[in-house]
């Protein structure tokens, strides 16, 4: 099924090339059938081939919602477009039809000059198509000067001076947005660099979380405890203790925990500020599995930590239970071990 597709695929290329470079040169040539045509209807054919990957390539394992696939798609045409009109510029000049050269380029120099605008307001892939209209740009005001003819030397002038001085001004508020706008991206990496929490933890070496003066965040299976008197008296698990101690970088909040085989919520205190520390409370039943601990930042980024718990005293006589190393994991290591974000 899929080679017939390609065959069909490939028949139908051949009618477009057979149209393109033979019907139409028979019909409009000026002058004879000329190899001008036939690099018409190649490039005609390659354009939207090449536009087509392009995109492709873009978004390939990126997930996009439905709006910005149908932003790209949209792009994807008007750039077909644009490139077939530019296609058309160059027909109509090894045709020399003198209407059709000016209609043609003073059309695609006017999106050009719109692209141009919109590719500094707009950060997206087809920024890199920016250099291709800039080449076009000068090579149709060179075309469109060229054409203007002998007896208006004087206009040819004057127009080769605007267009200098045009051109100029242009490359020089290119070069000024873009670094501005480098200046701003790099600024916003920074911030997102420093609001990444940076933390580490202390071991907890008494039971009686009361004699700790710090913060305390509570957690629980199914009902969320009101109080901590409340928390300690529910029966399930043995009770284990991860204090953190935050650097100066940012604030950061503690979402909800993994361990036995489930994702728990966290109630009271699971803001963690500067310079400050935070003791969280779980009871876990399964006390080989490695706990998961989900953290925000204060731009909604969410970053995993794995956590190794050390028995106090030691199995079977378990007490409680102290966070003894903690590492950062990505996405792909969850899923590796089957754990689901939900």
């Amino acid at each position: 099924m899929k080679n017939d597709r390609i065959k069909l695929s490939a028949i139908y290329a051949l009618i477009v090339i057979a149209f393109l470079t033979i019907i139409l040169p028979i019909y409009f040539c000026v002058g004879g059938f000329s190899c001008h045509w036939i690099i018409f209807g190649v490039i005609a054919l390659l354009i939207p081939y090449g536009v087509i990957h392009f995109a492709l390539n873009i978004t390939l394992n990126k997930n996009l919602s439905q709006k910005e696939k149908q932003q790209i798609s949209i792009k994807t045409i008007l750039l077909i477009l644009f490139y077939w009109l530019a296609d058309c510029f160059y027909m109509a000049m090894f045709n020399n039809w003198l209407l059709w050269i000016y209609v043609i380029g003073i059309v695609v120099l006017a999106i050009i000059l719109v692209n141009l605008a919109k590719t500094f307001i707009n950060d997206t892939g087809y920024k890199y198509f920016l250099i291709f209209d800039l080449i076009i740009g000068i090579c149709l005001t060179v075309c469109l000067i060229y054409c203007i003819p002998d007896r208006f030397n004087n206009l040819q002038t004057i127009v080769t001076t605007i267009v200098a001085a045009v051109y100029g001004g242009l490359l020089t508020l290119v070069g000024v947005a873009w670094t501005i706008k480098h200046n701003d991206k790099q600024k916003r990496e920074d911030e997102l660099a420093k609001a990444k929490p940076m933390f580490t933890f202390n071991i907890v070496a008494e039971k009686d979380i009361k004699a700790h003066k710090q913060k305390i965040c509570l957690i629980n299976d199914s009902k969320t405890p009101q109080s901590l008197i409340e928390a300690m008296q529910l029966p399930q698990g043995v009770v284990s203790y991860v204090e953190i101690e935050n650097s100066d970088n940012s604030t950061f909040l503690i979402k909800k925990l993994y361990f036995d085989s489930c994702w728990h919520s966290v109630s009271a205190n699971n803001i963690v500020l500067p310079n400050n520390k935070l003791i969280v409370q779980l009871f876990r039943k399964d006390l080989f599995e490695h706990a998961i601990m989900e953290v925000e930042d204060i731009y909604n980024r969410k970053f995993y930590y794995d956590l190794h718990f050390l028995c106090i005293p030691p199995l079977p006589k378990v007490e409680f239970c102290t966070l003894i190393e903690l590492t950062e994991i990505t996405l792909q290591e969850l899923k590796s071990r089957n754990i689901s974000l939900d």
